[in-house]
């Protein structure tokens, strides 16, 4: 069968079934039905879905959810490729490309300003030459031990008890910690309604910790919970500070380390860039560097300007604030 057969197009909330049995083709397991919805028709702004089709099959996909990011002076669409999957009968064909072509210019006609992503050591190449995104390097993954060193046989593949789904339970004055948060760099802005959503990934399981000055919320931080090679971890998701809660930072990890302790977690993992301020904030709270790929974590950022007043900008790798929360990987 030619590539002639192939309909590429944007995708509609009725193809959900035929995505998410692609997804199943490719990865061998099934996810939540819900998440197709949320991920490219439940933010604000939304995502976007590209299907390649042939007879009434869905044989590839490509998506990118959306986030407005601050980036210099002003605030931009960015969209972030995920799911790019493609049928293993329909694999080395070129849809692959077709479908980037096709996601790029979807997102160019709504606005975008900045496309890029995460990806693992094994689609990096793919997705970096098809959507041209220029990659600024692995992002080094740091961990604070919480009880591995004393139960090292973990990581030899115990069977950890499952982690059940928990969405955040927000505080009522979120919305003012937002409008008054410290921004740093590059990075997500975090308003209530992208927290309120970003945190709602079905399956998931999130934790939220507070700290507060009297009756005002001063700082805010997000736990993600996953298991990998038998440990059961904790994901640095947000640190949220309002911008004059001195050493915020250092305060709302303190209190995440703690709550990842309370839920039995082996370890703490963080992301930051080798050169950032942000990467210096977690080794001072005795997070260490691993080795990429020691936990099966190796990944890649990369980035492209739509907008090409922003190149300049956003390659400037150790100006990104990026945190787990960026990532659809938790």
């Amino acid at each position: 069968m030619v590539l002639e057969s192939i309909d590429i197009r944007r995708a509609t909330i009725a193809d959900r079934d035929g995505v998410e049995a692609l997804f199943q083709d490719v990865f061998g397991q099934a996810r939540p039905p819900e998440t197709y919805d949320w991920l490219f028709y439940q933010g604000d702004p939304s995502g976007i879905s590209v299907v390649a089709e042939t007879e009434g099959k869905i044989v590839g996909h490509v998506g990118t959810m959306s986030r407005m990011v601050v980036c210099g002076a002003k605030e931009v669409v960015m969209a972030t490729s995920v799911d790019s999957m493609t049928h293993p009968g329909w694999q080395k064909r070129g849809i692959n490309k077709l479908l980037a072509r096709r996601l790029i210019e979807e997102n160019k006609a709504e606005g975008v300003g900045v496309f890029g992503g995460f990806s693992n050591e094994n689609s990096s190449h793919t997705v970096v030459q098809h959507q041209q995104r220029q990659s600024l390097g692995s992002i080094p993954l740091l961990v604070r031990p919480l009880r591995i060193l004393t139960r090292p046989w973990r990581i030899l593949g115990a069977s950890p008890e499952p982690i059940s789904s928990s969405s955040v339970q927000w505080p009522d004055d979120l919305k003012e910690l937002c409008a008054n948060q410290s921004i740093v760099g590059i990075g997500t802005r975090r308003s209530l309604d992208y927290l309120q959503w970003r945190y709602q990934c079905p399956g998931a399981s999130y934790h939220c910790v507070e700290l507060r000055s009297g009756d005002v919320l001063q700082g805010l931080g997000v736990l993600g919970l996953r298991h990998k090679g038998g440990l059961k971890l904790g994901f640095v998701m947000e640190i949220l500070t309002h911008r004059d809660f001195e050493g915020g930072d250092q305060k709302v990890l303190k209190a995440l380390v703690k709550k990842a302790k309370e839920l039995g977690c082996d370890g703490l993992c963080a992301l930051g860039f080798s050169d950032s301020d942000q990467r210096q904030t977690f080794k001072g709270s005795a997070f260490v560097p691993i080795k990429p790929g020691l936990l099966g974590e190796r990944i890649n950022f990369s980035v492209r300007a739509l907008n090409e007043a922003l190149h300049p900008i956003i390659m400037e790798k150790k100006s990104w604030y990026l945190t787990w929360g960026d990532t659809d990987l938790v």
